[in-house]
């Protein structure tokens, strides 16, 4: 057996468990171009950074909307954990709490443009991933 096989690629599509809402976890993918894009911002002067900086929380948007590949066990008692602020209309709509949302474009661009938490949540995912693989090209570079 060899130690290389056994490491996740972290580049790959991998299942990450939302912890606060247990049951709930999201297929993420890291997108090849997030890495592009941070270093040319990085190396854009600040007031190129300030007139662009609209443009780039809809390109950020964009780039974590395609970092959700898919997602299981969302449920409908589990929205009121992503959604802490808001009263949920569950009674109105002849839900039970354990139904399960559906995976689609419309419900991810609503959590990722109403649910704070599950941007941040995404956020951290999607940049420790990142870092893992900024530190595996680097060591990489090395050997």
């Amino acid at each position: 057996m060899r130690i290389a096989d056994l490491i996740k690629d972290p580049t790959e599509a991998q299942w990450e468990k939302v912890p606060e809402i247990p049951g709930f976890e999201v297929l993420v993918r890291l997108p090849d171009i997030l890495q592009d894009t941070r270093l040319i911002m990085r190396a854009l002067p600040d007031d190129q950074v300030k007139l662009h900086k609209e443009s780039w929380a809809d390109y950020h948007h964009s780039v974590l909307k395609y970092a959700v590949a898919d997602w299981r066990g969302l449920t409908v008692a589990g929205l009121a954990k992503l959604f802490p602020d808001y009263e949920l209309n569950i009674e109105g709509q002849g839900t039970p709490e354990n139904s399960e949302m559906a995976y689609d474009e419309d419900n991810l661009t609503y959590l990722l443009t109403k649910s704070g938490v599950f941007l941040r949540w995404l956020n951290e995912v999607v940049r420790r991933r990142q870092q893992k693989v900024e530190h595996k090209e680097e060591a990489d570079r090395k050997n």
